[in-house]
């Protein structure tokens, strides 16, 4: 009997003795993220802000109607396509494709005006009604850069005041870009002498006041701003532009920033934008060109003559912008961050059911995208999103004085590198 209990003993030891062995080597040969022992831990990011640092983003789960969104246009029964152009997401390029090479009947006919050259262009149906309602097609009828609050204001009224009281159905489309480039574009055409003074930011049937928004600067334009006095004006409205173009701000009292805390403010703002965006009828990225046009095609049964091709890094000489204030301008865009983080989720689960819908071999690169790059949520992430996003939205930023994303960043210092080092090349382009 005491010979079998020392066999089992022994057996045993040897069993712990392997066991651990395994995990020795396990841990001394894993490489990174290459490793199953080291998978990457979904609740190692509290939410979409900390994961854009690493590089990836929270992946949710949408429901089947809200990913596989199939319209019907038809331009010759009353359709019109509502572009809401945001500043610097690439917008200039996607207007021009709209006018230039969307497969209608008859086409777009355009011309440049004598003043500035600027163009024009006539999206008629064969029955002289207008189906497109763009910068250059109808013009900043609803004020220059009209966001979501005034174009849902203004849009059918206008087409029934122009074009006659007909019953038509809108499909609001528009195109955002990664906060942090958008907003250094933004700063470059600024620093350029661009300004956007004539837009009205109606809201409520009434223009923004100049209490409610100063300009940031004195004179004709604010040519020659740096990055830090560009960041520094807290009226400027390039800050998280996307969010606040995105909302319905007569629900967090248009520009009048009395009678709710700015953490109320900022909570409903970010809670409108994601909503109005799910409830487009179609959204692109600027980022991915390709799949932009693809899923346009497949959502709106739309098709164009020419592909959309994705704008190239140029080498021109540009003022490096460091990784620390890439950091700044993240910090000064969270809510735009998060913003985008849903809406890339949102984009590339939209484009892989279309692929599989239309019978298309899934591309490898969108494959990666899903499948390494997103991470799960785990199910304290809803909770951590919305303690933290209270907390941060009072305190004006995304992180506290306790500057916890610089620790974060430091600890994931080489996807934090990589992903600057992106940026500072991407930065070169200018997509308007």
């Amino acid at each position: 009997m005491a010979g079998i209990k020392t066999w089992k003993f022994r057996l045993g030891a040897l069993a712990c003795f392997c066991l651990l062995g395994i995990l020795f080597l396990g841990y001394v040969l894993c490489n990174g993220s290459n490793c199953a022992l080291q998978k990457s831990n979904p609740a190692s990011f509290r939410n979409n802000y900390e994961a854009y640092f690493a590089g990836t983003y929270i992946r949710n789960n949408f429901s089947r109607e809200l990913l596989n969104k199939d319209y019907a246009v038809n331009i010759e029964n009353q359709d019109v396509i509502v572009f809401l152009h945001i500043q610097k997401t690439g917008g200039t390029t996607f207007g021009k494709h709209l006018v230039e090479h969307l497969a209608v009947n008859p086409r777009c006919t355009c011309v440049h005006t004598d003043e500035n050259e600027k163009k024009h262009c006539d999206c008629l149906t064969a029955n002289k009604e207008v189906w497109l309602f763009s910068r250059y097609s109808t013009g900043w009828k609803c004020g220059l850069h009209a966001d979501w609050t005034e174009l849902k204001a203004c849009v059918n009224d206008y087409f029934q005041e122009t074009y006659g009281h007909k019953r038509r159905r809108y499909f609001y489309v528009t195109l955002l870009r990664d906060p942090v480039k958008r907003f250094i574009s933004e700063w470059l055409h600024v620093n350029r002498g661009a300004t956007w003074k004539s837009a009205s930011l109606k809201c409520n049937g009434q223009e923004a006041s100049i209490r409610d928004v100063p300009f940031c600067f004195t004179g004709r334009d604010w040519r020659g701003v740096t990055l830090m006095e560009f960041m520094a004006c807290k009226h400027n409205l390039a800050i998280n532009r996307q969010t606040r173009m995105l909302a319905n701000l007569s629900k967090a009292n248009c520009y009048n920033s009395t009678g709710m805390t700015e953490e109320e403010r900022n909570s409903i703002i970010l809670e409108s934008a994601k909503e109005n965006l799910m409830d487009m009828a179609f959204f692109g990225l600027s980022e991915y060109q390709n799949y932009t046009q693809f899923l346009f095609e497949h959502t709106l049964n739309l098709h164009f003559v020419e592909d959309f091709k994705q704008h190239e890094s140029t080498h021109t000489s540009r003022q490096p912008i460091s990784q620390d204030d890439l950091n700044k301008v993240a910090r000064l865009n969270y809510l735009d961050i998060e913003l985008y983080q849903f809406a890339k989720d949102l984009f590339l689960q939209r484009v892989h059911e279309a692929f599989i819908e239309e019978d298309i071999p899934v591309p490898a690169d969108l494959m990666y995208e899903l499948e390494t790059r997103a991470k799960h949520a785990d199910a304290n992430f809803n909770q951590h999103q919305s303690q933290d996003g209270a907390k941060n939205a009072k305190e004006g930023k995304v992180i506290s004085e306790t500057n916890n994303l610089d620790k974060f960043v430091v600890n994931n210092k080489d996807s934090a590198r990589e992903n600057a080092d992106s940026l500072v090349d991407d930065l070169r382009d200018d997509p308007r």
